[in-house]
């Protein structure tokens, strides 16, 4: 856009120039008098001098046409790309959808479909760690906590591999199909927002037993897919710790504080009302 503004600013001397030297020829000639055409005439005789001059301004106001048609071209192929890039990410979030809606895990009684099913197998990977969880206490018992926590995703969560690789896909079209980073920033919270808690919890885990080099690991971790939501999914710091070294990324293992409309000395006092309130509560009874 400065380009273009900088072409018309160019256009507009051009003229102004051409404009200027044809006032100047009137002034000189009017009123038509002996002395005032002699003037002209030898002002006239200028326009050999400068026909040239002319011409090469009329050859560089070709040159600037022909800049500003290319940067409009430019703008054009730019906004098709734009328009372009949206519509294959809406697409592939509704292949998302159906392919999640598609997920089927049979349980003993029913079969269970979309993120039902996903709850089903992450609730049962819960209930065969819970004999370990005392082992995350001790350095030496957390390596055995870490080895039955991979063996069981593995025996327990099927890889869905259509919903993974869709959301491989989407991931895969934001890294490569933005060159700023808070576009692609924008479009990764949209795919975040569209994660259920339970969704958040499988893909952490198929992610956890998967290798650093495998595109998917690469993808989440690179475009930040898990940090806004891992809070929310209710994962122990430890096996979230576990995840960072194996990866090498950042995720949050704990919430930061958060904002509050009461100053300190309300809190204060707050405290020291429950803590009345509770007394008198003892007292009566």
């Amino acid at each position: 856009m400065d380009f273009k503004k900088n072409l018309l600013k160019i256009s507009a001397v051009i003229a102004s120039v051409i404009l200027g030297y044809f006032v100047i020829l009137v002034w000189i000639s009017f009123p038509i008098e002996e002395w005032s055409i002699a003037n002209a005439a030898l002002l006239g005789d200028s326009f050999g001098i400068v026909n040239s001059l002319f011409s090469g301004l009329a050859f560089a106001g070709l040159i600037v046409t022909i800049l500003i048609q290319r940067e409009e071209l430019k703008e054009t192929r730019e906004i098709f790309k734009s328009q372009k890039f949206e519509d294959a990410f809406y697409r592939l979030l509704d292949v998302y959808n159906r392919n999640l809606n598609d997920i089927t895990i049979k349980s003993d009684k029913k079969t269970l479909a979309g993120v039902a099913g996903l709850s089903f197998q992450l609730n049962k990977l819960q209930e065969s760690m819970q004999c370990y969880s005392s082992f995350l206490n001790q350095r030496d018992e957390e390596l055995v906590y870490r080895y039955e926590l991979i063996q069981n995703i593995n025996s327990i969560l099927t890889p869905q591999s259509r919903y993974l690789g869709t959301i491989e896909s989407i991931l895969n079209l934001v890294d490569t199909g933005l060159d700023s980073n808070e576009e692609s920033h924008s479009y990764i919270m949209i795919v975040s927002s569209q994660l259920t808690v339970h969704e958040v919890k499988y893909l952490f885990y198929q992610c956890l037993v998967l290798s650093t080099e495998e595109p998917l690991v690469r993808l989440v971790t690179s475009n930040l897919l898990l940090h806004e939501r891992i809070l929310e999914a209710n994962i122990n710091p430890k096996v979230i710790q576990f995840f960072n070294e194996l990866h090498g990324s950042d995720l949050p293992t704990e919430k930061g504080f958060y904002y509050t409309p009461f100053s300190q000395t309300e809190i204060e006092l707050v405290k020291s009302i429950k803590r009345t309130l509770a007394t008198n509560g003892e007292s009566s009874s």
